[in-house]
């Protein structure tokens, strides 16, 4: 809300680099977000301890969404203890 509320922020200009970036690397926005984020670390999981390792995750910060889309996700099965605090 800081970024809102003492800069100036200019929707149009945030649509405009959102569709040159679309344009440019549209193919591989796939790969990009949260969720390929915890896919990735499921499979780093697995290659390190075995297909469908269990997950032991402590997220600070980003690290707390992360953490909510392993609780809110169907890798809910994989996290030996899914209790979780996120704190923001």
């Amino acid at each position: 809300t800081a970024l809102l509320t003492n800069g100036k922020f200019d929707p149009e200009k945030y649509a405009e680099l959102g569709q040159r970036c679309l344009k440019k690397n549209g193919e591989l926005l796939k790969y990009l977000g949260t969720a390929a984020n915890v896919r990735d670390m499921l499979s780093i999981a697995d290659a390190l301890d075995g297909s469908n390792s269990t997950v032991n995750f402590i997220g600070v910060s980003y690290g707390t969404l992360i953490g909510s889309w392993f609780v809110n996700s169907e890798s809910l099965y994989r996290l030996r203890d899914p209790r979780t605090s996120i704190e923001h």
